[in-house]
């Protein structure tokens, strides 16, 4: 009986396996000797099976992106907090320059020559100079901490009264020192350029006109290094998306974070006015900080992003 190729190519399996009985391998056996198809057949069972477990070296490279990933966020998210909570910590916590409409509430003239300022429940600190030139100034600032505090003080607690005297005017009577009434101009300095913004005591002799009133060495302006980082943010941010095909686009753009997040530094603690020399050192160790953590936060977040886009 002539067996057809179908029968054998079911037994194949197990002919190739050595799992059939002897009369089964003979028929198959005898069969092949005339059937180059199913020796064919019988050629493509007995090669190698593909394997097709896992391939380990993937899967470490798939853990070790997941865990990168997760080491990112959990990063990411530790920076952005501690950034919140800091900013929030300077802005309070930094003296602001208050202008005279903030910081007075009124100035009066005494009889025995000394002038008596009235300042408003904003100030908690202020600075004033005199040159003994036919004027003085006056600076206040405000800590923003202490406006989120109530505060129920006593009557004249805010008040100040100042002698108003001019150098020339000093007359000694043994050692002690009498200040003699004189014509001296008192003026409210501006917090933005430090010049004289509100004229608060009125001298009737004063002969200096305030345009002549240099700008007082006791303030540093800052707004033009703020300026400064903020041009070099914008520029290199341009540079950045000019030559974002290219490698070096990211440094460009990391340039360009690094100023722009000291600028926003700047401007967080200074609020874009002036600075007075006692606080620089206060100020320049707030700035780098915040910088410096606003920066490795947003290189942190970009990695992050960077590792979503590829995944």
């Amino acid at each position: 009986m002539k067996i057809s190729c179908d029968v054998i190519r079911d037994l194949l399996p197990l002919y190739a396996e050595d799992m059939v009985s002897t009369d089964s391998r003979k028929v198959v056996e005898d069969h092949l000797q005339k059937c180059s198809s199913c020796v064919k057949a019988l050629n493509d069972l007995r090669e190698p099976m593909i394997d097709i477990t896992t391939e380990l070296h993937g899967m470490e490279l798939v853990k070790k992106k997941i865990r990168t990933r997760r080491n990112l966020a959990v990063t990411t998210a530790v920076l952005l907090i501690t950034s919140i909570l800091l900013s929030v910590f300077v802005y309070l916590a930094v003296p602001v320059l208050l202008t005279a409409e903030e910081a007075i509430e009124s100035v009066t003239a005494l009889e025995d020559g000394r002038i008596k300022v009235q300042y408003t429940e904003k100030v908690v600190g202020r600075f004033n100079w005199g040159h003994g030139r036919g004027y003085r100034a006056l600076l206040c600032y405000k800590i923003r901490f202490r406006d989120l505090l109530p505060r129920d003080l006593p009557e004249g607690m805010n008040d100040a009264s100042y002698h108003n005297y001019d150098i020339e005017g000093l007359e000694y009577s043994g050692e002690r020192v009498v200040y003699r009434p004189s014509d001296d101009d008192w003026w409210y300095l501006g917090c933005q350029d430090g010049t004289p913004e509100t004229l608060l005591y009125d001298a009737e002799k004063c002969t200096i006109p305030p345009e002549d009133i240099e700008t007082y060495g006791h303030l540093v302006d800052r707004r033009p290094v703020m300026a400064l980082l903020m041009i070099g943010a914008l520029v290199f941010a341009i540079l950045a998306l000019c030559l974002r095909r290219f490698g070096a686009a990211r440094y460009f753009g990391y340039a360009a974070m690094w100023f722009g997040c000291h600028g926003a530094a700047m401007l967080l603690i200074t609020s874009g006015r002036m600075m007075q020399v006692s606080q620089i050192m206060l100020h320049w160790l707030y700035i780098p900080a915040l910088g410096v953590l606003y920066f490795a936060t947003g290189v942190v977040a970009f990695k992050l992003w960077q590792t979503r886009e590829d995944g």
